[in-house]
């Protein structure tokens, strides 16, 4: 939706319909409905908005979720930022997973805590789209729970997303505890984010460890370790 496609679901998406027929379609069969959504999504001002808001409140959950959904691409949804936190409470969890979604692309910082709390959601998939939501609202108080979902939580998913989010919010505070966990961890991509935040932040104590990944069993590894300590030595780390 995102990235204005021609066609949702087998169905092209009417742009440059008026908002009115728009409105009219969103209540019609699918899958037209929902390619009227998408058309929603791109169409500016507050008359697409005020349609987009109207269908949160349906009982359907498809239609809140589609809603959202659109809002959260829309480029004046942050508008709409009250409305998208009261999704995060829904009783539907496929509403509360792309309430999570909008709340992220639209920055509404305010939605911080909710999406938080989903951290200890029931199912999986809504607990992974609250930690793939707060790499946009990151807070560094977050750090921990997010780091107890990477290393505790039970769902593959949800330890994947939270790795993801760990990476896109390393930083001189966090970094140790990151490299210390994916110098040694099984999987070799975050053996080669330490590679790559041993040169971000490191310095001559991060040396033994690179060596080591220098003759890591994967070869993209090898090359990331390398890499570092070729910068390491432009920086004059590696002597002294």
């Amino acid at each position: 939706m995102e990235n204005r496609p021609a066609v949702w679901n087998g169905t092209e998406v009417p742009y440059g319909e008026d908002v009115a027929e728009l409105a009219k379609r969103i209540h019609g069969p699918a899958p037209a409905r929902w390619a009227a959504f998408v058309a929603l999504a791109h169409a500016p001002g507050p008359s697409a908005l005020a349609v987009l808001k109207d269908s949160l409140g349906s009982p359907d959950a498809h239609v809140r979720r589609i809603a959202v959904e659109a809002i959260g691409v829309h480029a004046e949804g942050m508008s709409l930022g009250t409305a998208v936190r009261s999704l995060l409470s829904d009783r539907d969890p496929i509403v509360v997973r792309e309430a999570c979604e909008a709340a992220g692309r639209q920055h509404l910082r305010d939605a911080h805590d909710s999406v938080a709390r989903l951290l200890n959601a029931e199912d999986a998939p809504t607990r992974a789209a609250a930690v793939r939501a707060l790499r946009e609202l990151w807070r560094e108080a977050d750090f921990e729970r997010v780091l107890r979902a990477f290393t505790s939580d039970a769902s593959d998913g949800v330890r994947k997303e939270a790795a993801w989010t760990l990476r896109s919010v390393v930083s001189a505070a966090n970094w140790r505890v990151l490299f210390g966990l994916w110098q040694v961890d099984p999987l070799p991509r975050h053996r080669g984010w330490a590679c790559e935040m041993a040169v971000e932040f490191g310095g001559r104590e991060v040396l033994p460890a690179l060596q080591q990944l220098a003759a890591d069993v994967d070869g993209h590894v090898r090359d990331r370790a390398a890499q570092a300590l070729r910068d390491l030595e432009a920086r004059g780390l590696t002597s002294g």
